[in-house]
């Protein structure tokens, strides 16, 4: 896309303020002033594309939104950057939205679709706010983009969705019961398996989490949606002892799915030795690189999670550390 693009182009122009913002993170060097230059020049273009009645739907300013998401991330989330990326965040549900169903008819289009949707998706859970008719839309759709299994796609949906229509009231003990039932039943359908990686990488550093792999990206997405969903439901009700004990078990869960999600281990569980950039401080020739859709899709949960006072302390010192490598490898990536 940078390619058919152009340099003159909004896909361009994020990318490059992504790239200075990157570059200003490693430098000791003052360089507000360059990274202020290429973010005014880019939030230009965007809005020129985006007023633009033959250019706002095409791929090439789907993907200049997207950027300029990510780029709010490096920056980091507070003040204005913290708007921004609300900003953006929307426009990329609308443009989403607007694209439609005819975005899912070439290979680049659910390609994409599946990378961008995949973070929106944790919106309402964190929020504490029940689905939108927008974000419902979308997610009709991305059922769309799987190959198999539509009726327990749906099943897991509906769970996500009564999850956060919970956690927008006070929950009884009928409720928690009757969800964590349906989680108990879901997480054995065969789709959202997760195996155990007895085969661990060489630079894992906590060998007291059990890692899982999965067998594919879509297996990865809907288990970690079931079982996030289900460590929010808990994390509600952390005064209860029951719902304590489960949120550990889901978080030591949730952390030892990174190994598939950074690319440690393969679909098939087995270990990939070789170093990603970040593990190497960059200096390879050539980088296997990480799982971009699973890196991506864990990013915001863990986020959020750096903030709860709840967590272990060798449970923050976890997703601390799952933070640190995720950004390193976005950094270096």
């Amino acid at each position: 896309m940078l390619e058919a693009a152009g340099s003159n182009s909004p896909i361009h122009a994020a990318m490059k303020a992504n790239a200075t913002v990157n570059m200003a993170n490693r430098m000791t060097e003052d360089m507000s002033s360059l990274v202020t230059v290429e973010y005014s020049k880019a939030i230009s273009k965007v809005k020129a594309a985006l007023a633009d009645r033959e250019l706002f739907l095409k791929d090439e300013v789907l993907a200049a939104v997207w950027l300029m998401s990510k780029r709010e991330m490096f920056v980091g989330l507070k003040g204005s950057a913290l708007y921004a990326y609300d900003t953006h965040y929307s426009g990329m549900l609308t443009l989403l939205q607007m694209r439609g169903p005819r975005q899912l008819e070439t290979e680049r289009g659910r390609q994409l679709f599946q990378l961008f949707l995949a973070p929106l998706n944790w919106g309402p859970l964190l929020t504490r706010q029940a689905p939108s008719q927008q974000y419902l839309e979308l997610e009709a759709l991305m059922i769309k983009t799987s190959p198999c299994f539509p009726d327990t796609l749906l099943q897991i949906h509906r769970y996500y969705h009564d999850v956060c229509t919970s956690l927008t009231r006070p929950t009884r003990s009928a409720e928690i019961k009757r969800l964590e039932g349906n989680f108990s039943r879901l997480n054995e359908f065969p789709l959202v398996a997760a195996q155990p990686v007895s085969d661990r990488p060489s630079f894992s550093d906590d060998q007291a989490l059990c890692l899982w792999y999965f067998r594919g990206w879509i297996s990865f997405f809907y288990w970690s949606k079931l079982h996030v969903a289900r460590m929010y439901l808990h994390l509600s009700q952390i005064q209860l002892p029951a719902s304590r004990n489960i949120f550990h078990q889901s978080l030591r869960s949730f952390l030892g799915s990174f190994s598939y999600a950074l690319g440690d281990v393969d679909d098939h569980g087995r270990s990939r030795p070789e170093a990603t950039a970040a593990t190497r401080n960059g200096r390879l020739k050539e980088s296997r690189g990480i799982n971009v859709l699973g890196a991506l899709h864990v990013q915001a949960p863990l986020r959020h999670l750096t903030a709860d006072p709840n967590l272990y302390p060798h449970e923050s010192r976890g997703v601390s550390a799952a933070l640190s490598r995720l950004n390193a490898e976005f950094r270096l990536w």
